[in-house]
Formats: C-alpha cells, structure tokens, sequence
C-alpha cells in the first residue's frame, strides 16, 4: 500500500466521525447542546458541520506531511494521489475563510458600525485561551525534546518564544523540528489581520456595490505589491501585508459576496435545490483531484459554488445535520490548534525508535489509525476546558457564531 492510499483517508473519517457519534452522547455538555444547536432556528449548521469535516480533513493532510517531513525531509506531497492530500489541507483553509469572511461581513451588513475595542476583547475571549494552552503544550513537547536543556543562548530563546506566541515558527531552542509542531498557526495571523480591519469596513458591506468596490481595491492592491522588489527597499513585513491582500482578493472576498447574494431569496432555494449537493460534490472533486493547492483565484472560483450550497442551507441530504458532525464542528477549532502537536509527541519519538521499520505505509497508517480517537478524545479535553467556559451562551447563539480556520502546515504563502 502506497503512503498516499486513499483508503486511510476513508478509514481515518469514518472513526472521526464514530468517534463524534459516542461522544457526543456521553460526554456532558455536548449530549445536551448539540441536539439544543440542531432545534435552533436560524443557526448555521450545516456551515458548523462543514467545519468539522474542514478540520479533520487537514489532520489527514498533515499525517502524510509527517510522513514526508520524517523520511523525506519536505512538506511536500508526492506520488500518486498527491494533488488530493495536498488539497486536504489547502482546500479546507480556502473554505475556512469563505466562513470567516461570510460571517463577519454578514455581522458588518446588520452593524456597519461594531465597537473596535469590544469586538477585539471578544475575539481574544474566544480564541486566546485555547491558543495559549496550546503554545503551553508546544513549549513542553520542546522542552521535552531537548533534555530540558537550553541550546541557544536565554535571550534568543526568549525571542522565540515570543515569535511562536504571534503565530512564528522559529527552531525554538534550535530544535530542528519545532516549526513542525506549530506550523499550523500561520492563518491564525491572517485571521487576526482581518479582525483587526474588520471595525472599520463597515461602510463598504453596506451594499453588493460597494463590497465589490472593496475587492477591486484590494486587487489592485495586490497587483501593485507585485511590482515592488522588497529587498532594495528593505521593507519589514512586506511579504505579510501582501500575502494579507492577496486572501482579501482571492478567498476572502467569497465570504463577503456570499453574505450579500444570501440576502436573496433565489439564491438562497438554491442550496435548498436538488441539485445544490449533487453539484457542489463535483467541483469539490474537480478541486481536489485537479487544481493544484494553493489558495488562488482559480480554486476560490470552483470552490465558491459549494459554499454557496452550504450557506444557503444544503445539508448534502441531511448529512451536515447529523449530531456527530455538528459535534466535530464544536471542537473543531481545538482539533486545528493540537493534532500537529499531538502528531509530533507520537510520531516523532517512534521514529527516533523504529527508524526505517514506521517507513513502511502500513506500520504508519496503523499508528495514524490508533492515534485518530485519541485526537478527537484530546480536542475534545481541549474544547471543554478552554474554549467552553469563556464562550458562555454564545455557545448556543445564532446564525453569527464565528468561525476560526484550520489549516495545513505549509510553508507561509507570499
């Protein structure tokens, strides 16, 4: 069996999802709020739903990432099939910021003018803990890993670490493989960017017309960042203002035209349609089999029909209303920030241990397989203890619940 099968794609889905099914019914609160999340009307669940299926289809993505970063000593996916688990972890963050981009620009649309202050407060509420639990976990896998020894000097560790805590990927402590722990963290950036832009847009979400004035603008943008040679001018943070611009114009903009084309009634019996699913799975085919994974203006256009669907209330014939997948939707946000962690306390140490024996795909795949509850049991820890207690009702609240991405470990896009 190749290390790119499709059939680990299928096996590994199918016990998330069986994992989902038995937690979601025995594990409190979640017997009670999922089947709460499912009466509510006017909540988006099939979009929470799609999140989950989001999710875990990067935690695929990103163990045959590990396979490759251990043997090949490269992120980047080859053989057959690799176009597809490439896409499982691009694709998904393409969707992920249709989602966000939707959401906040729907939120923009009833409150063009939201409270700068407030809103960053609650969007720190609602994603710093989590987050800092996991840059806590990362810290001690690293220490772990190095003996509990300093290899660099205190300061530059210092350093490190606070660049990991804005979302970096330093060698912390020169360990080699640090970056592959963290590595998920660079749409985190992103998304905070486009937090903090969000309080003062509300102008150009007031209507169709002046949305897509804003993504002319930032494509424009974009095409002048592209005649700009960085390096004579020396200027910092360039390749992370351009790489902003270039979401904004490619991926982003989806999520703020949706918003306005959901506010029509046609639009909407659509996703509603027979022929929305039907449809939407075959682009989403046609993307992951076909386009190459980058987040580009190509993959946004097969892409944005699907997302349509869904937020026009596909439900892919009652499956993204199933509880187990309106679970992995809750939890979702805790499976993006430590299946690479998880990935790296197992699969690292067995590989120092078993060496050239874990090459073999079906060793690897077994250990994946064995290891696929225990990450869907951990998020689930994780959901509990640092996203639920500072969400409060905002828990069960309507259609405007945020929504974070998750995303492949990859190199940063320029």
């Amino acid at each position: 069996m190749s290390v790119t099968s499709l059939v680990p794609f299928v096996l590994l889905m199918t016990l998330f999802v069986v994992a989902g099914y038995f937690l979601c019914r025995k594990v409190s609160p979640y017997n009670s709020l999922v089947p709460e999340l499912l009466r509510k009307k006017g909540y988006y669940q099939e979009l929470e739903s799609m999140r989950g299926i989001l999710a875990l289809s990067v935690v695929v993505h990103h163990a045959v990432v590990y396979y490759f970063l251990l043997y090949y000593q490269t992120p980047e996916i080859s053989g057959r099939n690799a176009t597809f688990y490439s896409q499982l972890g691009t694709a998904p963050v393409t969707f992920f910021f249709f989602i966000t981009a939707f959401l906040f620009w729907s939120k923009l649309i009833a409150d063009p003018k939201p409270q700068p202050a407030k809103f960053m407060v609650a969007r720190l509420r609602r994603l710093g803990p989590a987050y800092l639990g996991a840059a806590l976990l990362m810290f001690s896998l690293v220490a772990v890993f190095s003996h509990f020894r300093l290899h660099e000097s205190p300061v530059r560790v210092g350093v490190d670490i606070t660049r990991a805590l804005l979302g970096e990927t330093p060698q912390l402590n020169g360990l080699s493989y640090a970056p592959w722990l963290w590595g998920v963290t660079w749409t985190l950036q992103f998304e905070f960017l486009f937090y903090l832009l969000v309080p003062f847009l509300g102008w150009f979400a007031g209507s169709l017309r002046k949305s897509l004035l804003f993504i002319a603008g930032c494509n424009a943008l974009y095409a002048g960042t592209l005649v700009i040679d960085p390096a004579h001018w020396h200027l910092h943070g360039f390749f992370m203002f351009r790489a902003l611009v270039r979401f904004l114009s490619f991926t982003f903009c989806i999520g703020f035209i949706t918003a306005h084309l959901m506010r029509n009634e046609r639009i909407r019996n659509f996703g509603r349609s027979k022929w929305a699913a039907p449809i939407s799975i075959a682009l989403v085919l046609v993307a992951l089999f076909f386009l190459p994974a980058q987040q580009g203006p190509l993959e946004s256009i097969v892409l944005a029909i699907p997302f349509l669907a869904v937020a026009g209330g596909c439900d892919f014939w009652g499956v993204l209303r199933k509880r187990p997948l309106l679970f992995l939707g809750q939890i979702s946000y805790s499976v993006y920030l430590i299946h690479c962690l998880l990935y790296g306390a197992i699969l690292i140490p067995l590989y120092n241990v078993l060496g050239t024996e874990m090459r073999s795909p079906a060793l690897f795949w077994a250990i994946v397989v064995v290891m696929a509850p225990f990450i869907v049991g951990m998020a689930t820890l994780w959901n509990h203890t640092f996203e639920l207690p500072f969400m409060g009702k905002r828990t069960a609240a309507p259609r405007m619940v945020p929504i974070s991405s998750n995303v492949p470990l990859q190199s940063k896009p320029v």
